[in-house]
């Protein structure tokens, strides 16, 4: 495995060139201040994830994630930086481009670049000979207008795979150079470049700012060299097309031998690419050899399938790989072990079958010496059928076939048939008959499965599916280790003990009835052989059964309920036929025509609402229909209706399968939170949006059928603190995002930023706050309330002059103040500095590492911050300046 460890110092002068500022005006101004850095540090760790999911996407052409959301957010300049950026941070992970500092001409991100006094919004832009104080805050505003930590976070979130080289987990990964300015009395003009700077991982780096091109180039040259592979035999059977696959990657790559076996750790990205890159240095361990092989197959259009496993081969860490062949059954394949001066060169363990063992204690093998295996991947991932291999070698056999005899071959319909094994032995896990039934003319013959009994003396027994008359074709099935072989096919007769002849659709049923409605049907009752009648109402178009139900044979007619939509169906007699009948059938089915009832609800006994025949579009289910009280939503309620938005109120239990299903109106369902739901409630409404309560059979249910769940789960929050003053914000964390939140007591909306909410604080008093949260326009329940005490900051001021670096330890200890000010540039706090001040009320600072000892008996501090991210990260008792 390689080690890159070359190291190029690369200080911040790369930067600098980016940011120099000076300012001129028609008599030559002189320079002032330093160029204007800043250094943003993303809050995130994923090098191997994100390399992982970048050489994924590459090999397979599959974009993973969704286009860039995030970043399509911003807003001016933020928005154009970004922008440019993109196509860079693109380049660099791609291999074709090797320094990650990104430089652009103002112009190319600021809309406007020279400003006039009125621009400005200053009356004077020099005074004496300098920029007046007005003018400099004015246009160090502008060029600073940027949000660097907006920026990084959308280039993060939008563009996690290729920013696998950068290094996110350390403080000031990324540093953003502002433009210069020059000036004159007339105006002021922005100049120079835009800069941002990104540290780069110490594992591709060849510097703090240069990236190893060599990594992205890789990727492209093996997903050439393996497609390359795969066409050169993709006409070959699938036997050989893998037997190819084995020796090419042999042939590309050799066992690295530098890496311990205490080192050997899977899952390491690049491993599958070193066996492609075509370098000599980068050759791979077992996992390499592994998923290189599954990768080439996975590029085939084959129905072979292949996955890596990792276990131990004689006690020592190994992958390798099981592959399901065209017969349905599993062998095993160790590649690396192939390759030559292995235990299998050159074929002795691929699509081998096993000699000993099973799925759970470990397989044996037979190469040049007897071979363990033993699995210890996470089989969450995969099912125990994924493990379990054949006992045989691929094309070396299976279980024999069954042998049996019979002594005739006309049976009746009511009895079981019985056939006597002839094998010596009985050789099967299970041994099952498959039947090819009689067919009318023109139809293709039904073909039904079913277990054989066997019993002590070896008859099999069967006879589920011989219940008509006619001539039926015979299969015995013997499975062993989930291998299976057939017997000789063999015929039988079946006749039945009585002939119903016809059975026809008797009923006055008009062409047009409507829905919601009843009518009467009546039939021709037959002497013997039926059981009971289902009436069944078919989709004129799908052909779909949406209705049905069941009347005694005893009985000569009923009452049927047209609880359907408005729409065309075909009505059918079914009679169900006792064992040992036959009968034929004249009926193809009744057309009618539903029409609207005006009744909107039909709700079953039982108070399930079992169909919604009305025209609103927004549904609220009533509580009672008729006097029955609504308690589910039956099967089908809602399918193919007029519903557009359904609330479901509290007092509804349960939701039957189906009930919302296959409807392209249905847009909005709202669920209660103690309300059950059935698996597939919503399958086939893609347009729906189900909004309910995480954890629930809602959530469930919309994820089964893959639609948008939108959760209505009250909010709750943390306060930065309790206690606050007045021309300070007040941060609020909320558990959970939303399009805005309201809050309860002035009604005020805010939006997010994250999941931070910044509550401004104007006046004294005694304040309570509790929010609720709006989503896709519904609005959840209001969470707890928490309160809060304004006052108006009071007592004397200590300013830390802006020349500190560092505080020392005590020096400030005792001194009473009330505010304390410590500029940016103090990175440490030492032990006991500010402790023991009664008095303290207010410390505003930057991102500082100080001693917990630091302010210690400061009783009533609270800390003035600009991070909000950061102070509730390190859990102070802050506001936010």
């Amino acid at each position: 495995m390689r080690q890159f460890k070359r190291s190029l110092l690369v200080t911040l002068a790369l930067v600098l060139l980016f940011a120099t500022a000076c300012f001129s005006m028609a008599e030559e101004l002189p320079i002032e201040g330093e160029p204007q850095l800043e250094s943003v540090t993303l809050k995130d760790t994923a090098d191997m994830d994100t390399a992982a999911q970048y050489i994924y996407q590459k090999l397979y052409g599959i974009q993973t994630r969704a286009p860039r959301i995030v970043g399509s957010r911003l807003k001016g300049v933020d928005k154009t930086l970004y922008d440019h950026l993109g196509p860079c941070i693109v380049e660099v992970a791609a291999g074709l481009r090797e320094s990650t500092v990104f430089s652009f001409p103002v112009e190319d991100i600021y809309p406007q670049v020279t400003f006039t006094k009125e621009d400005l919004g200053v009356e004077a832009i020099v005074s004496n000979g300098s920029f007046t104080p007005e003018a400099k805050a004015a246009i160090e505003a502008i060029r600073r207008s940027m949000d660097a930590n907006l920026i990084i976070s959308a280039l993060a979130a939008d563009y996690p795979y290729e920013l696998y080289w950068f290094n996110k987990s350390t403080s000031g990964n990324t540093i953003i150079a502002y433009p210069g300015y020059t000036g004159t009395s007339k105006s002021v003009t922005l100049t120079g470049n835009v800069a941002l700077s990104m540290a780069v991982s110490q594992e591709y780096a060849l510097g703090n700012y240069t990236v190893d091109t060599s990594y992205g180039q890789a990727v492209s040259q093996a997903a050439e060299t393996a497609r390359r592979i795969t066409a050169k035999y993709a006409s070959y059977s699938d036997f050989d097309r893998l037997s190819a696959y084995k020796d090419e990657i042999c042939a590309l790559v050799s066992y690295n031998h530098d890496v311990e076996e205490k080192e050997l750790e899977y899952g390491n990205p690049w491993q599958i690419i070193w066996v492609f890159d075509g370098n000599d240095e980068t050759n791979v361990v077992c996992e390499g050899y592994a998923k290189a092989f599954q990768y080439l197959n996975d590029l085939s259009s084959s129905r072979v399938t292949v996955i890596s496993v990792s276990g131990k081969m004689d006690g020592v860490a190994h992958m390798w790989n099981i592959v399901t062949m065209d017969d349905g059954r599993n062998y095993m394949a160790d590649i690396t072990n192939c390759d030559e001066g292995g235990l299998g060169y050159p074929d002795r363990l691929f699509l081998k079958g096993y000699i000993a063992g099973n799925v759970h204690s470990g397989y044996d093998f037979q190469a040049q010496r007897r071979v363990h295996y033993q699995y210890t991947t996470n089989t969450t991932s995969f099912s125990e059928d994924d493990y379990w291999l054949a006992p045989w070698d691929y094309l070396a056999g299976g279980p024999p076939s069954p042998v049996f005899t019979c002594g005739q071959n006309v049976f009746y319909a009511n009895e079981l048939v019985t056939f006597q094994q002839q094998n010596t032995s009985y050789p099967y896990d299970e041994l099952l008959v498959e039947i090819t039934c009689p067919a009318a003319e023109g139809e293709e013959p039904a073909v039904a499965t079913e277990p054989i009994q066997v019993d002590q003396n070896g008859q099999w027994r069967f006879g589920e599916n011989l219940r008509q008359a006619g001539e039926y074709s015979l299969r015995f099935v013997g499975v062993r280790e989930k291998a299976q072989a057939w017997s000789k096919a063999v015929s039988l007769e079946m006749r039945v003990l009585g002939d119903l002849g016809l059975i026809a659709f008797v009923g006055d049923i008009a062409d047009t009835v409507s829905s919601g409605g009843e009518v009467q049907l009546a039939w021709n009752c037959p002497e013997e052989g039926i059981s009971a009648f289902g009436v069944e109402v078919y989709e004129e178009q799908s052909g779909l059964c949406v209705w049905q139900e069941s009347y005694a044979a005893s009985e000569s007619g009923g009452l049927f309920h047209w609880a359907v939509s408005p729409d065309t169906y075909e009505m059918r007699l079914v009679p169900l036929v006792e064992s040992g009948y036959l009968y034929q059938t004249e009926d193809e089915g009744r057309t009618v025509t539903v029409t609207e009832s005006g009744e909107a609800w039909y709700v079953g006994d039982d108070g399930t609402l079992k169909k919604y025949f009305g025209v609103e579009t927004a549904v609220s289910i009533p509580q009672e229909v008729n006097g029955t009280a609504v308690t589910a939503v039956g099967r089908s309620a809602f399918r193919h209706t007029a519903a557009q938005q359904v609330t479901l109120p509290q007092w509804i239990n349960s939701v039957e399968s189906g009930a919302f299903s296959d409807s392209a109106n249905l847009q909005e369902v709202t669920v209660p939170r103690e309300t059950l739901v059935a698996q597939d409630a919503f399958q086939g409404s893609t347009n729906v949006i189900v909004f309910g309560y995480s954890g629930t059979t809602a959530q469930d249910a919309a994820e089964a059928a893959q639609v948008r769940f939108v959760s209505l789960d009250t909010p709750s929050f943390t306060l930065s603190t309790q206690t606050g003053y007045v021309g300070y914000k007040l941060a609020i964390q909320m558990d959970q995002t939303a399009d805005r939140f309201i809050l309860q007591e002035t009604g005020e909306e805010f939006v997010c930023e994250g999941t931070i909410l910044l509550i401004p604080l104007t006046e004294a008093g005694e304040y309570t706050f509790s929010f609720s949260a709006e989503r896709a326009g519904k609005t959840t329940e209001i969470s707890e309330t928490a309160a809060i005490t304004v006052s108006v900051l009071e007592g004397g001021v200590l300013t830390v002059p802006a020349a500190a670096r560092q505080i020392g330890e005590s020096a400030f200890q005792g001194i009473q103040a009330g505010v304390v000010i410590i500029p940016k540039t103090v990175t440490e706090i030492g032990p006991y500095a500010f402790a023991d001040n009664a008095q303290l009320k207010m410390v505003e600072m930057g991102e500082v590492q100080a001693d917990e000892t630091a302010f210690a008996n400061c009783p009533h501090a609270v800390f003035g911050i600009e991070n909000v991210a950061w102070g509730f990260e390190k859990h102070m008792n802050f506001l936010v300046k």
